[in-house]
């Protein structure tokens, strides 16, 4: 997805020194950036094909951020980071909500795509007419 590869190379240039984003903020190492586009790729073989792509962020505490934001209390976020663990947090309107935090298994691709299960099921929450799918 274009629109991602965009946002992850402003991040590059943008958040690689420590106050990038004011006082306090740290930079985000290249080791987070390779990690984010080993999950924002698996997301891309795992989801199904009419997912809206995601908003691609630095977070002043040196993750990543991947948004999708999809109307008031619908809405799910991941952040990555440098240790190979990602947090998360999601709204699902009247489903209610759900939080925490995983590590991630970045031995393989199988691996990871497990490591990522659950952010899967989230994401599809938001997108309940693409359920079946599946990307190519």
């Amino acid at each position: 997805q274009p629109v991602v590869g965009v946002a992850l190379q402003r991040i590059r240039t943008r958040s690689r020194v420590d106050g990038w984003d004011g006082e306090g903020s740290f930079a985000v190492t290249a080791g987070t950036i390779a990690i984010a586009e080993q999950v924002i790729a698996a997301l891309e073989r795992l989801l199904p094909v009419g997912i809206d792509a995601p908003d691609v962020f630095a977070e002043a505490d040196g993750d990543i951020g991947i948004e999708w934001d999809i109307a008031r209390r619908l809405t799910y976020w991941i952040s990555v980071n440098g240790n190979g663990r990602i947090s998360f947090a999601g709204l699902f309107g009247s489903q209610g909500a759900d939080h925490g935090w995983r590590p991630l298994d970045l031995s393989s691709p199988r691996a990871l795509d497990r490591s990522l299960d659950v952010v899967v099921v989230h994401v599809l929450r938001l997108f309940p007419s693409t359920v079946g799918t599946r990307a190519a």
